[in-house]
């Protein structure tokens, strides 16, 4: 048998809970699992929106860094064909290589950093997706 007060937090062993008592305490209930579901949304609101505006800084980032790494493929090659018309001994062509090989590095330093952040972003959005169904699994609790 349950047992109610007055108030739910004055217990009185001697007197059972009534139907009333016990409608009451559960819409109370309701009430305060409704709040924390409008908090919830209200965070993950929060959160999506400032996640949305750090993956569209990141895409700007990595854009802005593309299009340097372009121009400095672009540029790099006017400057390999320039040595090539000029080429004669095998020192030239020895410091030549060296050149690319470390551009071709600093290449692959940037293709590592935008795969990366792409990783980052895509670990983002699966912990956002997953966060409806985590809270789905809070509330049937």
């Amino acid at each position: 048998m349950i047992y109610w007060g007055d108030k739910m937090n004055n217990i009185n062993r001697s007197e059972p809970a009534t139907k009333g008592d016990l409608t009451d305490g559960l819409t109370g209930l309701n009430k305060k699992i409704d709040s924390v579901k409008t908090s919830l949304n209200k965070k993950i609101d929060s959160v999506e929106t400032s996640l949305n505006k750090k993956i569209d800084s990141v895409k700007t980032e990595l854009k802005t860094d593309i299009g340097k790494v372009w121009m400095e493929m672009g540029a790099m090659r006017m400057k390999i064909d320039r040595m090539e018309e000029k080429m004669s001994t095998k020192d030239d062509t020895s410091r030549i290589m060296n050149h690319i090989d470390k551009f071709a590095a600093e290449a692959l330093s940037y293709r590592n950093h935008d795969i990366l952040r792409g990783r980052a972003i895509m670990d983002h959005d699966d912990k956002f997706k997953d966060h409806e169904s985590r809270i789905t699994a809070l509330e049937t609790k």
